[in-house]
């Protein structure tokens, strides 16, 4: 019995395909439409003495909520999970416990004991603070020079103790810090770029990054680019997952619009932010599984920053570019009964 031709081909095909997949071990998904959709009302939050300062970014720490803070002599605002109980914190200056600056993560758990990390790129030195010890301030970690010569953008410490950062000088990808033997480990990019001698300004230009604890997951997300990047904890490519409806750059003015502006990781869900706030009125939270299968796409009022808090079931969105509100609180509403 002689196999038809095309069958032989398509058995050609799939074998290559799998190959492919067994060779660089990464789940390249591609994604557009949602089993569940809805807009979700949310409630201002008031903060006190809010006519002195602007709200830029948001973290969940310990039991309440750190916020990065514009227009005032400090960057970030502790606050309980009432939003209220303010607690100003990294003063700018360049004294000793002064901050030069701090980037776009801060507030994770460094340890047992509760302390919360925050991070000065420009000093490229992590501090941490305690928060059961009048939010005493101490350098955590005195990074090398071949760590120092990435210009990392921001550092999150993983469960071995070493250290996850995103690159800032001018290249695609992330890197692995051993505060043991002061290696630098370049990770796989997860992508095919294909200008990595020339990285595209508008990609490389917004990044961020999550870290989940429980998973060993580190998710990474660029600027103009419709693609969120998994690693685990020691830069193994866990998966790729593309949003298709990304709208490309617009010809005429060769302007890209921003695409994912924040990502959150939940030990369930990936939590992605997608818009472009000077464009559009509102914006997608979009809800993954660690598979990249789309769970919910939840429609809330601009926003630039989000955080999940998982415990209390929110979601704490924050826009600087908003004139009415800084930061709004949403209920998640319940997934698992509405798949």
């Amino acid at each position: 019995m002689h196999t038809p031709m095309i069958l032989i081909i398509d058995i050609i095909l799939i074998m290559s395909i799998i190959s492919c997949n067994n060779k660089n071990d990464v789940r390249d998904t591609r994604f557009s439409d949602f089993p569940i959709q809805m807009s979700l009302v949310g409630k201002k939050v008031e903060f006190p003495d809010s006519d002195h300062y602007t709200v830029g970014s948001v973290e969940i720490a310990g039991d309440g909520y750190l916020f990065y803070t514009y227009k005032t002599d400090y960057y970030l605002l502790m606050t309980d999970s009432a939003f209220s109980n303010v607690k100003p914190l990294a003063y700018k200056g360049e004294g000793p416990d002064e901050f030069a600056g701090v980037s776009g993560i801060f507030g994770q758990a460094l340890d047992s004991a509760g302390s919360l990390s925050i991070y000065d790129p420009y000093k490229i030195c992590l501090y941490s603070i305690d928060p059961s010890n009048e939010y005493r301030l101490k350098e955590e970690i005195s990074f090398s020079k071949t760590f120092n010569q990435y210009l990392p953008l921001s550092v999150v410490k993983n469960t071995d103790g070493k250290y996850i950062a995103i690159r800032g000088d001018n290249q695609y990808g992330m890197i692995l810090y051993d505060p043991k033997t002061k290696d630098v480990e370049e990770w796989p990019l997860g992508y095919d770029f294909k200008d990595t001698d020339n990285p595209a300004y508008d990609v490389i230009s917004f990044r961020s990054m999550a870290y989940c604890e429980q998973n060993g997951i580190c998710a990474e997300i660029y600027g103009c680019f419709p693609t969120v990047i998994l690693h685990d904890s020691d830069g193994k490519i866990n998966g790729a997952y593309t949003y298709t409806e990304y709208i490309k750059p617009d010809k005429d003015n060769g302007e890209a619009m921003e695409c994912f502006l924040d990502i959150d990781l939940t030990p369930d869900y990936i939590w992605l932010l997608y818009g472009d706030p000077d464009r559009d009125e509102k914006c997608h939270i979009f809800v993954l599984d660690y598979a990249g299968l789309p769970i919910a796409d939840f429609k809330i009022e601009s926003a630039m920053r989000i955080a999940i808090d998982a415990r209390r079931q929110l979601i704490i969105a924050v826009n600087p570019r908003s004139d009415e509100e800084d930061a709004m609180v949403y209920k998640i509403p319940d997934i698992h009964s509405r798949l």
